[in-house]
């Protein structure tokens, strides 16, 4: 039941009025401020206490908000005649927005009740109006999305909870008459400042550009936003209502995988430019011309603009260029590169032997370290560069120096892929100057011939020589197309099953063979599970021409191409070996006979897995009479069968007659 409050003056008054209204309505009088402490749903006001209580009774009302707290305001025909004819511009002084009816007495009960009725289904809609936009408010409070009121001129009356967290504050009230174009650099706020205005103006949405692109900025965070907006009524007041939708992680997506396209597009062209690398490593002849032809096709991919290939030597820790190509010249003028940690990283490669990436040639590259011990960054940037890679040149334990790369874009080389595959590309390269210096050290006519001492007394080798009394002599060497090395040894022993008993399991030898006698001498094939000498003088680009093991000590001449580093070649040696050491080197001229010819057309046309059959069947005795291993056994030593075994001899001995029948 609605309570309604007699607030007049006359006792009487309230009396009738109380009869009249007591039936339908809880009524309550009173005759000072007090009575306006109480809960009541209507007002009748007469002019006197009006007047007296105009302050308290404003306040009442003004609490009630946005709830219509409803005044009655009641005069008598004697004070109406009393005001004379500008009465009603004196009432409408007086009562004008503070009361929301006037009623005049005497008045009839009917009427009374139904302007009280009125008043009260007004109350009652203001009531439910102010539920809804409390459960409005609530909504808008829990929206995943920022929800916010602004004016005109961008000044928040209303955020959610959600924009509180947008904007990094506890409260979304602290941001209450705060600016929204103060998150907003200043690029973004003209084009929403116009969504605004154009809400304002009751613009239609456009459909296709219902959201609008734009930018937050709080505590040097960047928070990438969809607004929308729509017109509102906001306390009575015009204003507009945004929608702001946080999409900083989708843009980082959508970035994440516009990067994955374009790694993965530079990722097919490396891949082009790599196939078109290898067949030059075949065409090329010598280390320069593999170095250079690499960097050459390197500069092809969009995103390289440059590329270089240095090394450093025994003597200097200076990395200096062997081929360069792209926009180099004014910044390999401008710096000292060295093998240092602080080096450009094309030198720190080289000093750790290790892939070095730079994202971004602006910031620090180690932790700690003084940017004014890294002026190779300031010249980079000069140059254009953003990002750098390099890779070492490596075949097995051989270090050629190391591959750098540069782009004009920060985090170039950010793809695990593409780094994989530059790393697999040093590789590459590596094998092939292997290659070419070891072609170039069996077809020169001048050479290096070094001599070393290697100390393995715990070898297999060593202990054997040891136990039978006797020197081991290297025979030959052939490299199958599974990667492993068949080594061939001789050594005056009468009972070759004897050093067959001498193979134990800590050894490092996965196959050993007794091929056969010849000359009082027991030839042996071995497979060894770790680099032997003859393998690392071969991974050095060199080619071993005698070997001979005895007390323990491997004694090792082999040829190289006479402009090698020697001592770089001794240190690797050593490095890879305990004890190693350079006994002699001497330098010798050689003419290149016509049965050197003849080779090199013979091994030109041979494919590798018949050039390792031919030369296994050779050194496994399979030309000798009687042969010293049948094709079964040498082609279990090549795990591969016997009619493929045939097939590739065949072929082979074909070549060779052509090569020495043929013109």
């Amino acid at each position: 039941m609605s309570r309604i409050l007699l607030f007049t003056e006359a006792d009487e008054n309230r009396r009738l009025l109380a009869d009249w209204l007591s039936t339908e309505y809880d009524v309550a009088t009173g005759d000072d401020a007090s009575a306006l402490d109480h809960e009541f749903d209507l007002a009748l006001v007469d002019r006197t206490m009006f007047g007296r209580y105009e302050d308290e009774l404003m306040e009442r009302k003004q609490d009630e908000r946005p709830v219509l707290l409803p005044f009655l305001f009641v005069i008598s025909q004697r004070e109406l005649d009393r005001l004379g004819p500008d009465l009603w511009q004196r009432i409408d002084a007086v009562v004008r927005n503070r009361v929301d009816e006037l009623i005049t007495a005497p008045i009839k009960k009917a009427e009374l009740k139904a302007r009280i009725d009125n008043l009260l289904n007004s109350r009652g809609l203001s009531v439910q109006l102010r539920d809804q936009r409390e459960q409005y408010r609530r909504l808008l409070s829990v929206a995943p999305e920022t929800i916010t009121t602004v004016d005109s001129e961008g000044t928040i009356s209303y955020l959610n909870a959600r924009g509180a967290e947008l904007f990094g504050v506890d409260d979304p009230a602290d941001l209450y008459g705060e600016s929204l174009f103060e998150f907003l650099p200043e690029d973004d706020c003209a084009e929403l400042a116009a969504l605004i205005d154009a809400a304002m103006d009751g613009e239609p949405e456009d459909e296709d550009s219902e959201f609008t692109d734009a930018r937050f900025q709080r505590d040097g965070e960047t928070r990438y936003v969809e607004v929308g907006a729509t017109p509102i009524t906001y306390d009575g007041e015009q204003a507009v209502q945004l929608v702001i939708r946080d999409v900083t992680e989708r843009r980082q997506r959508e970035r994440q995988i516009e990067r994955q396209r374009d790694a993965l597009r530079t990722l097919d062209r490396l891949n082009e430019v790599i196939r078109s690398i290898d067949q030059s490593l075949v065409r090329a002849s010598t280390r320069g011309d593999i170095e250079q032809a690499v960097c050459d096709r390197l500069v092809e991919v969009d995103r390289y603009v440059a590329a270089w290939i240095g090394t450093d030597s025994a003597t200097s820790r200076d990395v200096t260029p062997r081929a360069t190509a792209g926009a180099l010249d004014d910044y390999l003028d401008a710096v000292t590169i060295s093998a240092s940690e602080t080096s450009d990283p094309a030198g720190r490669t080289v000093a750790s032997g290790e892939a070095t990436l730079d994202d971004d040639v602006t910031a620090a590259g180690n932790e700690g370290v003084d940017p004014g011990d890294e002026p190779w960054r300031d010249a980079a940037v000069d140059a254009g560069f953003a990002s750098a890679i390099a890779v070492p040149i490596v075949y097995e334990d051989t270090r050629y120096g190391a591959l750098a790369i540069y782009s004009d874009q920060q985090d170039a080389f950010a793809a695990a892929d593409e780094v994989a595959v530059l790393r697999e590309l040093g590789e590459t390269i590596g094998h092939a100057i292997t290659a070419a210096e070891s072609k170039r050290a069996l077809l020169t006519d001048r050479i290096a011939e070094l001599e070393f001492d290697v100390q393995m007394p715990e070898s297999f080798l060593a202990r054997v020589s040891e136990a039978v009394d006797g020197s081991f002599e290297f025979a030959g060497m052939v490299s199958t197309t599974d990667g492993s090395y068949l080594e061939y040894y001789s050594a005056p022993v009468s009972d070759p099953g004897a050093v067959l008993d001498e193979r134990a399991d800590g050894d490092a030898v996965e196959h050993l063979r007794h091929v056969g006698d010849h000359g009082g001498e027991a030839l042996f094939e071995v497979v060894f599970s770790d680099d032997h000498v003859v393998q690392a003088v071969g991974s050095l680009g060199g080619r071993t021409t005698g070997l001979s093991v005895e007390d323990g000590v491997y004694r090792v001449t082999a040829e190289f191409p006479y402009d090698v580093d020697r001592h770089a070649i001794a240190d690797a040696l050593a490095a890879k070996f305990d004890a190693a050491t350079l006994r002699a080197q001497r330098e010798t001229e050689r003419e290149l006979s016509s049965r050197q010819e003849v080779w090199e057309t013979f091994r030109d046309h041979l494919t590798d897995k018949q050039w390792s059959v031919i030369q296994t069947a050779f050194y496994a005795g399979f030309f000798e009479w009687p042969r010293a291993s049948t094709g079964e056994e040498v082609a279990e030593s090549l795990g591969i069968s016997p009619p493929t075994f045939h097939e590739h001899l065949r072929a082979a001995q074909q070549k060779l007659l052509e090569a020495l029948l043929d013109g």
